[in-house]
């Protein structure tokens, strides 16, 4: 006896709240998925399915009805905002970012205030006005456009 192949129907279950895709399902024709908490499928095409069931960078505009994919993330620090429907920067996080780069290179050149350094005391000066403008750098307009001091044997 020949088995008749069934195709499936593949839906992208979204959560209700973030309109972000919560899990997948390929269902028999005659079956719908439920989703779990007020979520929603989306039925679509195989090819879209496989492409987009494990993604995080898209969202459903349940205004237009359509699959969004999320704009380029600006930087390092950036979340997407999905109530705004904008990518919005974590400064705090940005911050602690630069204070921590900068704790490493205070500490990568701690041996130069030593007494016992072998420097001449205008490479110490030069050390110690490095190593104030790092201190200094948290005095600059924001974290994301930092310019770093350029250390004095460079």
């Amino acid at each position: 006896m020949r088995r008749i192949k069934s195709k499936r129907r593949y839906f992208l279950i979204f959560d209700a709240l973030s309109d972000e895709i919560a899990y997948a399902e390929a269902v028999l024709p005659e079956r719908r998925p439920m989703p779990a908490s007020g979520g929603y499928a989306v039925e679509t095409n195989e090819e879209t399915f496989h492409a987009l069931k494990n993604s995080r960078d898209v969202f459903y505009d349940r205004a237009a009805g359509t699959i969004v994919a999320l704009p380029e993330k600006p930087n390092a620090y950036s979340y997407y905002d999905r109530s705004a429907r904008a990518w919005a920067t974590n400064i705090a996080a940005a911050w602690d970012a630069v204070r921590s780069a900068r704790g490493a290179l205070l500490a990568g050149c701690d041996w130069t205030q030593l007494a016992d350094a072998a420097l001449s005391n205008t490479e110490k000066t030069r050390w110690q006005e490095y190593r104030q403008a790092l201190r200094d750098i948290t005095s600059q307009g924001g974290p994301l456009g930092i310019v770093w001091p350029v250390p004095p044997n460079s």
